[in-house]
């Protein structure tokens, strides 16, 4: 005899006895209640024949359901991978930058990621709006075009309102200071033409060596270099380098731009003894410009 059976037996007979005893108070009055109730105690087996037979029914109907028709696990198919793909699309943007979803072609992620930066400042984002422009999709190409113009236009703005201030009082230094900072930001973001860019550069060479006069400290000596070496004025760019190396002859920076300035006038001996006084004269290089001087040595 299994288990099972020993149960179900136990069971049973803990049942008779049960109906026995009730059927025992009810007859002797010791429970005020009408003979009839003893179908609640005697029919509960019944009721359990009924639960097995629902349970057995719903067993059934999932196991139909599982197996299905092919048409059935089809449009079951597709609504997971509806609904997965909605999801992950959601997602996609958590996990992947906007140059990988261009680079991978996820149209509908770059215009959601667009969106994003247009909202978190998109000045310090220019480099993959114009990534954005290459892209197959015309809706990402015109969102990035769009924001490029927006950027320009808030800089022309800028630009006018300084330089009227600028005109008005020429003689004030902080004007002067505060137009060629916005200048210098201008034309590192690449919003115009090389044609506005060279004119631009041009504007701006002369308020920088305004600047020097007025104030001839190391970093408006380094923007004049640097926007003078853009500009291929190499004359003012040997007659600036040599003044500011009197003033700080163990700059780093000054000794760098001297290497390009070097380099661009193909000046090969000349780069091989300034990299040879570099090291005999023991000048600080920072460990990002190392290599550099490393490769030229």
């Amino acid at each position: 005899m299994t288990i099972e059976m020993m149960i179900t037996l136990g069971l049973l007979l803990l049942h008779l006895i049960l109906s026995l005893i009730s059927y025992f108070l009810i007859k002797t009055n010791k429970v005020n209640l009408p003979l009839y109730y003893m179908v609640f105690a005697v029919a509960l087996p019944f009721v359990g024949i009924l639960f097995l037979m629902v349970a057995t029914g719903d067993q059934a109907k999932n196991a139909k359901g599982l197996v299905g028709t092919e048409e059935e696990e089809g449009q079951v198919a597709v609504a997971f991978e509806d609904d997965y793909s909605s999801n992950a699309q959601e997602d996609l943007s958590d996990l992947i930058s906007l140059e990988d979803a261009l680079l991978l072609k996820e149209a509908a992620t770059s215009r959601k990621l667009l969106l994003d930066i247009i909202g978190q400042g998109p000045e310090e984002f220019l480099d993959l709006l114009y990534l954005a422009r290459l892209s197959d999709d015309t809706e990402v190409v015109h969102y990035a075009t769009t924001v490029i113009a927006e950027l320009s236009r808030q800089y022309d703005l800028q630009m006018m309102d300084l330089e009227k201030d600028y005109l008005a009082n020429p003689e004030d230094p902080r004007l002067l200071g505060d137009y060629c900072h916005l200048l210098k930001d201008y034309l590192g973001k690449n919003l115009v033409t090389e044609q506005v860019a060279q004119l631009t550069r041009e504007e701006y060479a002369g308020l920088l060596a305004k600047m020097v006069e007025q104030e001839p400290s190391l970093e408006n000596y380094i923007a004049l270099i640097e926007n003078d070496l853009e500009l291929k004025r190499y004359k003012e760019v040997e007659k600036n380098l040599t003044l500011a190396k009197e003033q700080w002859p163990r700059n780093e920076k000054i000794w760098l731009l001297q290497l390009d300035y070097y380099y661009q006038m193909k000046k090969g001996e000349k780069i091989g003894e300034l990299v040879k006084s570099i090291k005999e004269e023991n000048i600080y290089i920072s460990a990002e410009n190392r290599a550099l001087v490393e490769f030229w040595s």
